[in-house]
Parts: structure tokens; C-alpha cells; sequence
């Protein structure tokens, strides 16, 4: 691409279809390039959810800082290589430019278009930017099995360390996030998050890809193989990643259990449903993850803890609640209908709420614990109808028949429908830590790793 297509700016860049002649200083400069990206991204995945999630202002500056570097190497990767991201990839990345306009829009002075508290909306678009950024990087630099394995490797291991370091503490009364004394949820675990819906949402979102280690191709069944065989090859290179995948699927799920979060769980749920429909799980390999998820499960249960469903027995109270997530829900319905075109403002919840608030609820609320119905209270059915198109090209996407790289397409999946219905009872990605890891995925769903889609001979960037 010319010097002056890449200072047109991004209408420019998403434009540019044709692949330009690469040189071997392109290319060369384009691999250290992918490598320092797929690095700092790798780090942004484990490092954000270790400081309570990176809720507090450093940790975000710190994540924003880092996007926009990755934003100037993707720019240069990019520029090198224009034919790198999918027609999906395309897609996305004109959506959440349609986003952010959004929020621009909300900035203008404009009557019942403007943002109410202007402020709140630039610190949102701020964060939606650098998210942008992680996606779009992620897109360019996972584009092969081996690039997605070392992901998938990465969140496994993220997942099993927060959920073994939260049953460590919760299971000895410790309770502490490193150095700090837990002061809510002392009943749960909850990991380095201080809320055991953001923990379980977390482990969620990792749980197919611990999965994916487990099972990286279900059509390698191996039914022709004897026991003797089978546990041989265990000790194979791929039968080692195969029982680091289980370690790692067994511990995620008993962090989920100790949560004792019911969205959470279900989630969870979700994603081994999805897993298990997108790569044909047979009866045997059923039988292994069954096996997998009841081991913890029965040891814990002879802990003398409370059952894991014990906190299902209140959700009718959820509903009968004058203070619970469903008056929320009405009183946020309130203000889609005062503000239906672009809602209040990206980030302005927390300060048009109390307008709203019902009498019967006496406590604050920053979010209204649906990410789904808070996108629509901001940014108004604009911005409801943009996400909703986004996560429904990035979903269908994945149901589509698999054509390669089956195992990528099942975990991104999983990992996308297991967050999308966290989504409709909590306000997970609202958390910066996870945020940047549903980035890091919908990035990966765009690469060429997930699907067929193919563009014109690309470089290779490893």
C-alpha cells in the first residue's frame, strides 16, 4: 500500500483488497513485527486479570497504553500485508468503526442525541478503541494452528491458575487476592477478581479452550487402538498436551463449582454444549469429559461444602425482588424509551440511574448486570442493533460446516456463546480483563485460523 493510502486514514485501509509486491525487507520486518505483536497480546492475556481484573485506573491505563502501541505495529503489519484479514475480519472492523462513530456522535452538543455526561463517554470510547485495537491485532498475527495453539495454551493455563488459586484460598479460609484481605464474597471463590460472577464469567470464556488441548481433533478417535496403545501414546508429544488439557479442564471447572455463581455455571454449560455440538463429540469422548468434570466435582462434594446449586433454590426470590436484577432491568427500559435513538452516552449508567431508580431499591448500581440492555441504555438501539450484528456474524460464523482448523472454530465458539449468555445477567465485559480476552477471541474468530476464507497469497508472518 502507497504512503498515501495508509494517511487516508481507516476508511482507506479497509478498502485496500489488493495485496501490494513485497520485498525480503518487507517481509522480514513484517515477521518480527507479527512475533513482538503476538507477545504483547499473549501478555495482555496473562498479566490483565491478575491486578482484581484490572478495574482499577493504573492497570486500564496501563491496557490502553499497550493498545495503542499494538495499534502502531498492526498499522505497519497491516500496511505490509493488506490481503491478511478475512472478508469476516472486514466485516467486524467496519462495525466497530460504526461503534466508536457512535460515540463520537454522542460528544456533539446535539439534543436528545448528546452524551449526559460527556466525560464518561470519551473514557468509553477510549476503551472501545483499544479493544478495537487488540481485535484487529489479533486478527493479523493468530493466523495458523500453531499460533492459535499457543493462545489456546495461554488461556487454559490463565483459567487453571485463577480457578486453583481461588479454591486454594476459599478451600483453606485464607481468602486474600495476593496481599489484600478479601472483604465481599468470603464465601466463594473468586480468584484475583473481587466478584465471583466476573471470576466464573472469566473461567467461562477459557473453559473451551482447555477443551480444545483435550480434544485439538475429534476426528482422531482412535478406535482402532488398543488400551496399551492408547496409554502409550499419552506420553506422546500430543498426549502430553492432551493431559495438561485435562488437568486444565478438570481445575477450570472446579473453580467454577466453588463460585457458586449460577450465570457463571451456566455459561459454562453453554460453552461445553457448543464444544461438543461443533466437533461431533462422540459417545466415548462424551464419556471422557463427563468423567473429566465429575472428579472435581466429587471431591469437593466430600469437603462438606455447600452444593453447587445451592444458590438456584433463591433465583425465585430474583424475580419477586423489588431490589433485584429484574427492577433493574424495568427501570433501565425506562430510559431506552426517553432516549431509543443513541441512548444516553457510552459509560453514563452509573450517572443516569439514579434518575430512574425505583424507591424499593436502596442500593447503588454501576451497571444494570445485563451487557445486552446496558449497550442499549447507552448507545441506544443504534448501538443494540451494531453489537447484536457483530456477535451474530462472528456466532453464525462458527455454526457454519467446518472446512479446517475445526478445533479453533469449536473454541472461539464455545468460548463467544459461552459470554453472550453471561452477557443477559451480568456485566462481565465491563471488567478490562475480560474484555481484552472476548477481544483477543472475536480477533481470532476474523483470522484465517478459524475458517476457509482465503485472500490472495499473504506473507507468512511466523
Amino acid at each position: 500500500m502507497s504512503r498515501a493510502g495508509l494517511e487516508g486514514g481507516p476508511p482507506t485501509l479497509l478498502r485496500a483488497l489488493e495485496p501490494v509486491p513485497h520485498t525480503p525487507e518487507h517481509i522480514g520486518a513484517s515477521t518480527a513485527t507479527a512475533r513482538v505483536l503476538r507477545l504483547g497480546l499473549l501478555g495482555l492475556l496473562l498479566l490483565t486479570p491478575l491486578p482484581f481484573g484490572s478495574v482499577q485506573s493504573r492497570p486500564l491505563l496501563a491496557i490502553q497504553l499497550t493498545a495503542a502501541l499494538i495499534a502502531v505495529g498492526l498499522l505497519r503489519l497491516y500496511a505490509s500485508d493488506s490481503g491478511s484479514l478475512t472478508a469476516t475480519g472486514r466485516r467486524s472492523l467496519r462495525l466497530a468503526a460504526a461503534l466508536i462513530g457512535v460515540g463520537l456522535i454522542q460528544l456533539l452538543p446535539l439534543p436528545w442525541l448528546g452524551s449526559l455526561s460527556p466525560a464518561s463517554t470519551m473514557d468509553a470510547i477510549l476503551r472501545l478503541a483499544a479493544l478495537v485495537s487488540i481485535g484487529w491485532a489479533s486478527a493479523l498475527v493468530f493466523r495458523d494452528e500453531a499460533d492459535v495453539r499457543m493462545l489456546a495454551a495461554a488461556l487454559a493455563l490463565s483459567g487453571a491458575f485463577q480457578a486453583l488459586y481461588g479454591a486454594v484460598e476459599y478451600l483453606s479460609g485464607h481468602q486474600h487476592i495476593f496481599f489484600y484481605a478479601k472483604k465481599y464474597y468470603l464465601e466463594e471463590a473468586t480468584g484475583t477478581f473481587v466478584n465471583r460472577n466476573h471470576f466464573a464469567g472469566y473461567l467461562a470464556m477459557t473453559l473451551p479452550f482447555a477443551l480444545g488441548l483435550l480434544f485439538p481433533d475429534h476426528a482422531q478417535r482412535h478406535t482402532e487402538r488398543s488400551w496399551r496403545a492408547r496409554v502409550l501414546g499419552a506420553f506422546e508429544s500430543g498426549g502430553l498436551q492432551r493431559i495438561l488439557g485435562g488437568l486444565a479442564t478438570a481445575t477450570i471447572w472446579a473453580g467454577l463449582v466453588l463460585s457458586y455463581s449460577r450465570g457463571g455455571m451456566l455459561a459454562a454449560v453453554v460453552a461445553i454444549a457448543v464444544f461438543a455440538a461443533r466437533g461431533g463429540v462422540g459417545r466415548r469422548l462424551f464419556l471422557i469429559v463427563l468423567a473429566v468434570l465429575l472428579v472435581p466435582s466429587l471431591f469437593l462434594m466430600q469437603q462438606n461444602l455447600r452444593a453447587p446449586g445451592a444458590r438456584m433454590e433463591a433465583l425465585p426470590n430474583e424475580f419477586s425482588s423489588n431490589a433485584g436484577r429484574i427492577t433493574v432491568w424495568q427501570a433501565s427500559v425506562r430510559w431506552i424509551a426517553e432516549r431509543p435513538v443513541l441512548g444516553t452516552g457510552f459509560g453514563t449508567f452509573e450517572d443516569v440511574f439514579p434518575a430512574v431508580r425505583p424507591p424499593s431499591i436502596d442500593r447503588h448500581f454501576d451497571h444494570a448486570h445485563n451487557d445486552w440492555l446496558q449497550s442499549a441504555v447507552e448507545g441506544g438501539i443504534v448501538t443494540l442493533l451494531l453489537v447484536a450484528t457483530l456477535a451474530a456474524g462472528l456466532l453464525l460464523r462458527g455454526a457454519r460446516r467446518p472446512t479446517s482448523s475445526t478445533w479453533v472454530q469449536r473454541c472461539v465458539t464455545a468460548a463467544l456463546a459461552a459470554v453472550a449468555f453471561h452477557s443477559l445477567v451480568d456485566f462481565s465485559l465491563r471488567i478490562p480483563a475480560i474484555a481484552v480476552m472476548l477481544a483477543v477471541v472475536m480477533g481470532v474468530c476474523c483470522s484465517r485460523a478459524s475458517g476457509s476464507e482465503t485472500r490472495a497469497p499473504v506473507l507468512a508472518t511466523r
